[in-house]
């Protein structure tokens, strides 16, 4: 069912970490906004016709409230959905052509792609109900851009009722000409802007592709191939005229196949052509739904109302397609992904890859390597995820904050008791010099005192032999002077 394909597929964009952050998912959005607006209408089927007609219109159950309900949601559904188709087809261009950022798309063009497809898809359908266009067709019963004409107003006049009828015959006389006006340039101009930016697209990878082939990897492989075939040229000429040849031989070969080996890895494809393929497949799915009701309108338009019923049974299996072949293009990457990383069934992959998010990285794609700027998102979802961000980070740097201030406090504690713990190492060793220094005083004071002493001891010694040799002196001269009489 497309209509559940895409409300999954939203339900997938709105749940990615990047949500509607990325051009690329809002565009999508926008694409599966206008299919399940459509596949809604035609999923009402007849039941929106009027009851009037349920002669000939299997449940024709409705009025005309109903149908220019059904009409409305329909004609806006399919053609902003053609629009936005359009749009995307121009956007790959942007990143594969031009290589634009997500930045320069989202301020540049973006504003156009959405604008654009809205206000058209708006005036088209605005129109068409002013005019009272939407009726019943008349092949199928569902309610579009017809001129209503029933069976019963066979013989009547544009503007008359029948008896027993609410209705006017003839009700919505421009439909052919709104159709002229609108849904011809549409239907003409989409596929020739689809065709037109991917050709574009593909020769810009193309051209990309042959300018890496000879200035990069390819010319790299090219080299060392000649090398090697160089290497083993020379070895073979060797080989008659050097006993050891054979070891030389060997020993070329291995290092020619391992320096081919190293360069000729698995050809892997280009982020530039990965783009290019899903820009391809979304317009591919886009035509394969849309042609036939393309061939349809202009049947209708060009060759007089008269419409094969093999076109209106394609018409009516292949549109509501578009919305289930977009939700497998979304799809497809991650499932490819999934199984490559470990034996898992297709079931499997396809359920682990609907409830994935997708990855955290918002840089990994060719669109976003020169994004490194802030985005500013204009959805709420995003303002209500950015304040809760918010506050988990305000709580966490509180918390930051405690826990910082305390290992501070013990860092402090643990260098105070440190720095207290050498002062009184430092007093303690002040203390002891501060003795040591005493009791040397003690000592130097107690070795000058008793060299003070035995000085004063040596000098009463001295003083006290020199008076008795003067005495004994003195004694001496007496005795002499007393004897001289006698002679």
């Amino acid at each position: 069912n497309t209509l559940t394909a895409s409300i999954t597929m939203m339900t997938m964009i709105l749940r990615s970490y990047d949500g509607l952050k990325t051009p690329l998912h809002r565009l999508l959005f926008g694409l599966c906004v206008s299919d399940i607006l459509s596949s809604f209408a035609s999923s009402l089927s007849t039941s929106m016709a009027f009851s009037e007609t349920s002669y000939y219109i299997w449940n024709a159950s409705g009025n005309i409230a109903s149908c220019d309900a059904q009409g409305f949601l329909l004609s806006f559904g399919s053609s902003s959905g053609i629009l936005y188709n359009c749009c995307l087809c121009l956007y790959y261009l942007a990143v594969v052509k031009k290589e634009r950022s997500d930045e320069y798309i989202r301020t540049k063009l973006e504003p156009y792609y959405h604008g654009l497809s809205i206000t058209i898809a708006l005036i088209i359908s605005f129109t068409t109900l002013i005019c009272e266009a939407f009726n019943p067709a008349p092949n199928d019963g569902i309610c579009w851009a017809f001129q209503y004409n029933p069976p019963h107003c066979e013989g009547y006049e544009n503007g008359e009722i029948p008896d027993g009828y609410n209705i006017p015959c003839g009700r919505g006389r421009a439909a052919t000409v709104l159709s002229l006006i609108f849904s011809f340039p549409l239907l003409l101009a989409s596929p020739i802007v689809i065709v037109a930016s991917m050709t574009i697209t593909y020769k810009a990878v193309l051209k990309h592709e042959l300018k890496m082939a000879e200035y990069g990897v390819g010319s790299l492989r090219a080299s060392v191939a000649r090398s090697s075939i160089l290497m083993r040229n020379a070895a073979e000429q060797t080989e008659d005229d050097n006993p050891r040849s054979s070891i030389i031989r060997r020993f070329s070969h291995r290092l020619s196949s391992s320096m081919s080996s190293a360069f000729e890895s698995p050809r892997r494809m280009s982020r530039s052509r990965a783009v290019l393929y899903k820009g391809l497949a979304y317009s591919g799915a886009y035509m394969f739904c849309y042609m036939p009701y393309f061939i349809t309108n202009i049947v209708y338009i060009f060759l007089d109302k008269k419409k094969p019923f093999p076109l209106i049974l394609s018409f009516q299996i292949c549109v509501p397609l578009q919305g289930l072949l977009n939700f497998a293009i979304f799809l497809h990457p991650k499932v490819a992904g999934i199984r490559k990383k470990g034996n898992i069934s297709l079931i499997g992959a396809i359920i682990r890859a609907m409830k994935s998010r997708g990855s955290r990285s918002r840089r990994t794609s060719i669109r976003n390597r020169n994004s490194g700027r802030g985005r500013i998102s204009l959805h709420n979802n995003d303002r209500r995820r950015r304040r809760k961000r918010q506050k988990t980070r305000k709580r966490h740097s509180f918390r930051e904050t405690i826990k910082r201030r305390s290992r501070q406090m013990k860092r402090f504690s643990k260098n105070y008791s440190v720095i207290i713990e050498g002062q009184q190492e430092d007093a303690t060793v002040n203390r002891a010099q501060s003795e040591n220094n005493a009791r040397d005083l003690q000592r130097i004071y107690r070795e000058l005192s008793e060299r003070n002493l035995s000085s004063a001891r040596s000098s009463t010694l001295s003083a006290g032999s020199s008076a008795q040799l003067d005495e004994e002196n003195g004694a001496a001269e007496n005795d002499d002077v007393g004897a001289q009489p006698e002679l």
